[in-house]
């Protein structure tokens, strides 16, 4: 069976699949991690607030890509738009999908 969803009807499904996902937020000035466990030494995604850029781990874009039947260029930019809406921000967001520079300073 085949179903068809609306963009924005399917935003709203990622957003409220990320919002579930209950990210551990970790804060290194304007910059902000978000873990899945206080463990993790690397990011699912890391928000520069002061350049409003977003790095998305591959393995959280190619999960969203993966539950949503969606190409992972999509599932970034549906997570950039999360990021957005999440900590407020005004203008563009720029996303890149990264794994080596979402370790979590000590």
């Amino acid at each position: 069976m085949k179903l068809i969803i609306s963009e924005s009807k399917l935003e709203q499904i990622v957003f409220m699949y990320l919002d579930k996902q209950n990210f551990i937020e970790v804060k290194d000035g304007k910059d902000v991690y978000l873990l899945n466990n206080e463990e993790d030494q690397y990011a699912q995604i890391k928000y520069e607030g002061e350049v409003d850029w977003v790095g998305i781990s591959n393995s959280l874009c190619n999960e969203v890509s993966h539950m949503f039947s969606i190409s992972e260029a999509d599932s970034g930019g549906f997570i950039a738009k999360w990021i957005k809406k999440k900590f407020n921000v005004k203008g563009m967001i720029v996303f890149q999908k990264y794994a080596f520079i979402l370790k979590i300073p000590m």
